[in-house]
C-alpha cells in the first residue's frame, strides 16, 4: 500500500452538496458548477512513509480532526460491492489526517485497465465514495487539507487497452462542513465511453421469425434454446483448418442471455480459438467477436450477462500460459439488445 500527501491544488468556491444513492448512475457527489475559480497554484506532490509523526485515531492541531485509522479504510473497503465477481483491495492513501482524507481501491488481480474507486473519509468517519459508478485509469493527483483532485481518462477507438489517450480530466472534490462538494464535472466519455468494440450485426440470414410457443422455463420466463437452433449457429460460423465448430462452455439454456463459447470440433488445445455465440428467447442473435480468438475463458456469468477474460502472448511466453491479461469484457442484455462494458484489447485484435 502506498501513502501519499499531496499539494498546490487550486480551490473553488462551494456549490452543492451530496451523493448519490449507490444505484444512481450519477456520479456519487452532485455538482451544480459555479464557474469561480481560483487562480492555480503548482508543487510537487510530497511522499511521506506510513511511519508519520501523527498517529491515526488521534485528534490534530487541538482536537478539531481525528487521524483516519487504518481499520476505518479498511473496513470501507470490504463493504464495496464486488465488480464482476472480484473483491477490492487497498491501493493507495493520502494524508490520514487531512480534512478530507481519501484512498483508492482497486479489484483483486487488477489490470491497468480495470476500474478503480475513490473513497473519502472526515474525522475517522467513512463518507462514500467519488462516483456511484467505478472507472478505469482513476487517479488521485493532488490534495489541500479539504480538497482532493482525481484524474480520469478514458479509452478511445485503436488505443491500447492500457494506454488511453482520452483525458486526462480533472475532478475536484471538497469538504464542505457537513459533506463532500464535485466541484467540476466528470467527462461525458468517462460516464459513457466510446465503444471501441461493439458487438457486431448478426450475420446475414433470414430474419428470425417470432420466438416459438412453448418450450418455457417457468423460473426464468424465457425461451429455452434447442439443440437444433445451437447446432445451426454452429454451421454458420466459417470452418477452422477444415474443422467445424462445437459449443465448449455452455451457460444454462433457459436465460434471458444464453451463450456459448465455441471450439474447434476434434480439437481441445488450451489456445484453442473461440467464439461467443449469443441467443435470447431461443433465437441465435449473433457473436462477440467477428474472427476467433485463443486464449478466450469465462470469468464470470449471471442470469443476463457473461464476462469473458481475454488473454495474448508476450515475448517469451511458453505456448500454454499466455502472460498478456486478463483483460475483462462483459456482455449483458439490456432488455433489446446485447450491451459490450469494456472492450476487447488491441492485443487480442492485432
Amino acid at each position: 500500500m502506498k501513502l501519499r500527501v499531496c499539494a498546490g491544488l487550486a480551490v473553488v468556491a462551494l456549490i452543492v452538496s451530496g451523493c448519490s444513492s449507490p444505484d444512481s448512475d450519477t456520479p456519487g457527489a452532485e455538482n451544480s458548477g459555479s464557474g469561480k475559480t481560483a487562480p492555480p497554484t503548482s508543487s510537487a506532490a510530497q511522499t511521506t512513509s506510513p511511519g508519520s509523526s501523527t498517529t491515526p485515531g488521534t485528534p490534530v492541531g487541538g482536537g478539531s480532526i481525528t487521524c483516519l485509522e487504518d481499520s476505518v479504510v479498511q473496513d470501507a473497503i470490504g463493504g464495496l460491492t464486488p465488480f464482476m465477481a472480484s473483491g477490492w483491495q487497498l491501493d493507495e492513501q493520502g494524508d490520514p489526517c487531512a480534512t478530507l482524507a481519501w484512498a483508492t481501491a482497486r479489484i483483486a488481480g487488477a489490470t491497468s485497465s480495470s476500474p478503480e474507486t475513490v473513497l473519502f473519509f472526515h474525522d475517522n468517519t467513512y463518507l462514500g465514495t467519488a462516483t456511484a459508478e467505478q472507472y478505469a485509469f482513476t487517479t488521485v493527483v493532488d490534495q489541500l487539507p479539504d480538497t482532493v483532485a482525481v484524474s480520469y481518462k478514458w479509452i478511445n477507438p485503436g488505443d491500447a487497452n492500457a494506454n488511453p489517450t482520452g483525458g486526462p480530466a480533472l475532478v475536484r472534490y471538497q469538504w464542505n462542513g457537513s459533506s463532500v462538494d464535485m466541484l467540476d464535472q466528470l467527462p461525458p466519455e468517462v460516464l459513457n465511453p466510446p465503444r471501441a468494440n461493439p458487438v457486431p450485426s448478426p450475420a446475414p440470414g433470414p430474419a428470425p421469425g417470432p420466438a416459438p410457443a412453448g418450450n418455457v422455463d417457468p423460473a426464468t420466463g424465457s425461451v429455452c434454446v434447442e439443440n437444433s437452433a445451437r447446432d445451426a449457429a454452429l454451421a454458420s460460423l466459417p470452418p477452422f483448418e477444415g474443422r467445424g465448430w462445437i459449443d465448449g462452455t455452455r451457460s444454462y439454456p433457459c436465460l434471458p442471455l444464453v451463450t456459448f463459447l465455441t471450439r474447434p470440433d476434434g480439437r481441445n488445445m488450451n489456445d484453442d480459438p473461440s467464439y461467443l455465440l449469443f441467443f435470447h428467447d431461443g433465437q441465435y442473435l449473433g457473436m462477440a467477436n467477428d474472427v476467433p480468438y485463443p486464449n478466450m475463458s469465462v470469468a464470470d456469468s449471471g442470469y443476463d450477462f457473461i464476462t469473458i477474460a481475454y488473454r495474448w502472448r508476450v515475448p517469451g511466453d511458453d505456448p500454454v500460459s499466455p502472460g498478456g491479461g486478463p483483460a475483462l469484457v462483459r456482455y449483458q442484455w439490456n432488455g433489446s439488445s446485447v450491451e459490450t462494458i469494456g472492450a476487447i484489447p488491441v492485443e487480442v485484435t492485432g
